[in-house]
């Protein structure tokens, strides 16, 4: 009994945990991009209070900076990243916020008043996912816009 015990214990370890990045290089490399763009996010914000225009260069800021992050995961190798289940997906949902908050950008510079509405999977909002598959609370802070 101890040895299927200890066989099922050493089994689930080494096993890719669908919900999280597991791969130690995958997961270091997140947690350095993450870093990084929190970093570039706090930089760019801007005032409340500043014109729309100034928001929306922000966010493009900030948008670049994320796609320094996809581009950074993407060095690793495509193989490597879906090796790691849920890396490929967690790089889908940076793309699409990237992607609504350009559209944000827009409307906000063309004088509209913007809603940003996130995309859920399984009826879950991607940016409470994304943090959990990687410890990456930025996502919080890219979902709040004026």
């Amino acid at each position: 009994m101890l040895g299927f015990a200890v066989a099922g214990m050493w089994a689930y370890a080494n096993a890719d945990h669908l919900g999280v990045l597991d791969d130690p290089v995958v997961s270091q490399a997140a947690d350095d991009a993450c870093t990084s763009l929190a970093a570039q996010v706090d930089a760019a914000k801007v005032p409340s209070g500043s014109p729309p225009s100034e928001f929306a260069r922000a966010i493009r800021a900030q948008d670049a900076a994320a796609q320094g992050l996809i581009r950074a995961m993407e060095g690793l190798g495509h193989d490597r990243l879906a090796g790691d289940h849920p890396a490929l997906y967690w790089l889908d949902d940076w793309r699409t916020l990237i992607q609504l908050r350009e559209k944000y950008a827009q409307d906000l510079g063309a004088g509209l008043h913007p809603h940003l509405k996130l995309p859920t999977v399984d009826g879950i909002p991607i940016s409470r996912r994304m943090p959990e598959v990687a410890d990456c609370q930025v996502v919080q802070s890219l979902t709040h816009l004026p």
